[in-house]
């Protein structure tokens, strides 16, 4: 998908983290949250302009 945005949201939808008009490149981790359910919001646009949109819970826990 050459377009794309990803959004993450905390619980009260506020937007905590973004990438968008680039392909993602595995750069959240999450890093200055705390743990707990996160939302995201992911629109993917492919060559032919057609878009399609994922979103789904996320689980951030700390390794420690």
């Amino acid at each position: 998908y050459p377009e794309n945005s990803l959004s993450i949201y905390n619980r009260w939808n506020n937007e905590v983290w973004r990438s968008r008009g680039k392909t993602y490149e595995n750069d959240w981790d999450g890093n200055q949250l705390n743990e707990g359910t996160y939302f995201y919001f992911l629109t993917l646009k492919d060559k032919s302009g057609k878009t399609v949109i994922v979103n789904g819970w996320i689980l951030l826990i700390r390794d420690k």
